[in-house]
């Protein structure tokens, strides 16, 4: 701490009340700040401090508590004060800034992930990576989209985590520079307001024999705008071609002009023809994948995520309730379950849906949604309600569903359209049941179908 000769002249003594140390600084600033002195942090300059040998660590502690209480009774403003400072943090540029170049000098390689603001089951694959980085004394930097300002960086450390928010990519690039060797890894751009641009920005931070470089697929974003590949209509028909008129696989730059989906996908094969791995999460993932991308087929891995929860097995219960697991919004099949819930009343049986469901969906009298669970209550919650049989009424084909997998754990039936990650799951499974997709009031009727006639057999 420099002191300022005009206001030592003014406070030329520090506090004795505060003895042998801690809270005399504080005192003296808080004084001089009152005679219109201004405080300020230079991160240009680095001072060592080797702290905790002036005291004893009982004796440090007493100090500061009793010290404390003094500030605070000379100062009531103080700690209100301090608490503005830490949520406004203006000095987090330099902190991050310094971050950066702390972990860019380790010698190893440094991930550096691109990944949404939108959470789900990316974001929590996302955090599990960071949890392990850090756990074993590793960092890790995000650049997340989708948020106020279109890139925020995020430095995750054994110690803590150091953030910061711009608009502008130039600043990325110089805040990346001190770290020497970068494992680029591209999770998800969902919700990136120029999302086409997105592979160009990552190539631009790839070193080729420096870096390496993977691309992800949670979902099936560098395919199309449409994540799911869902059509206009909310209907899978395969992957679309790359001269549809569909506008929902055609997106658009922040000044209006339009991006087929030709232009899309030539935008993101740049991206994919650099990658040094190309992971999916499933094998019908991976036939999607390669049927836009043939020539990179030898460079695309499954790698099953593994799933957290292991639910208890429960007993068959051929007449209880339809159990419908996760957060169900249109793709993950809102308009099954709202068609479902109005008709199983008249096969005497309730639908309840631990998790929760989008409001634009009405659902039947009678029907329960829980809301938010822990993947390990799922078993509790089953036995709680009666769960006798669940569905996963997805309709998009997932790249990987936790869900699925997680009612197949708990032995009841599980009933799913044949699409994706989900219909992979359900075939390997003994109590996995496997519908051709179809419209939400003919699927409806035929899951309570599948489970009338199991109830009839059981009886």
């Amino acid at each position: 701490m420099a002191l300022n000769p005009a206001y030592l002249r003014k406070v030329p003594h520090f506090d004795t009340a505060f003895g042998r140390g801690y809270g005399e600084e504080v005192d003296w600033c808080q004084k001089t700040r009152a005679l219109g002195g201004v405080h300020l942090c230079q991160h240009g300059l680095f001072v060592e401090h080797r702290g905790g040998s002036s005291f004893g660590s009982a004796e440090k502690a007493t100090l500061i508590s009793d010290h404390n209480r003094m500030i605070s009774g000379r100062y009531p403003d103080y700690d209100r004060d301090v608490q503005r400072f830490i949520a406004s943090d203006p000095i987090r540029t330099a902190r991050l800034s310094l971050g950066l170049a702390w972990v860019g000098i380790a010698g190893v390689p440094v991930p550096v992930i691109l990944a949404h603001s939108m959470g789900g089951g990316a974001g929590m694959v996302l955090k599990r990576r960071l949890e392990r980085i850090c756990a074993t004394g590793g960092a890790a930097v995000v650049l997340r989209v989708g948020g106020a300002r279109r890139w925020r960086i995020e430095l995750h450390t054994a110690l803590g985590q150091t953030l910061g928010e711009t608009d502008t990519f130039d600043l990325v690039e110089t805040l990346l520079a001190p770290i020497d060797r970068r494992a680029l890894v591209y999770s998800c751009g969902v919700g990136d307001p120029d999302p086409v641009a997105l592979p160009e920005a990552l190539l631009s931070l790839y070193r080729p024999g420096r870096d390496t470089l993977e691309v992800a697929f949670h979902d099936y974003f560098p395919i199309s705008p449409s994540y799911c590949l869902l059509d206009g209509d909310a209907v899978y028909r395969g992957l679309p071609s790359g001269n549809t008129a569909d506008p929902v696989h055609i997106a658009h730059r922040p000044d209006g002009r339009p991006v087929p989906l030709s232009d899309w996908q030539t935008s993101w094969g740049r991206l994919i023809a650099e990658a040094d791995r190309i992971e999916v999460f499933s094998g019908a993932s991976k036939a999607l994948v390669a049927g836009v991308w043939p020539d990179y087929t030898d460079r695309i891995v499954i790698s099953p995520h593994r799933c957290g929860a292991h639910p208890e097995r429960l007993a068959p219960r051929p007449d209880g309730a339809i159990g419908v697991l996760g957060n169900i919004g249109l793709q993950k099949g809102a308009a099954v379950v709202s068609a479902l819930s109005r008709r199983a009343a008249g096969h005497g049986r309730r639908v309840v849906v631990i998790g929760a469901m989008d409001p634009g969906f009405p659902v039947g009298d009678g029907t329960i949604v829980h809301g938010t669970y822990d993947p390990d209550e799922i078993g509790a919650l089953a036995r709680r309600y009666g769960i006798g049989a669940w569905i996963i009424p997805s309709i998009w084909p997932e790249a990987f569903s936790f869900t699925t997998r997680e009612a197949l754990a708990t032995g009841l039936p599980v009933i799913g359209f044949d699409l994706g990650a989900q219909a992979e799951a359900l075939n390997a499974a003994s109590n996995g049941i496997v519908l051709d997709p179809t419209g939400p009031e003919d699927a409806a009727g035929r899951i309570l179908a599948v489970l009338d006639g199991r109830r009839a057999r059981a009886a």
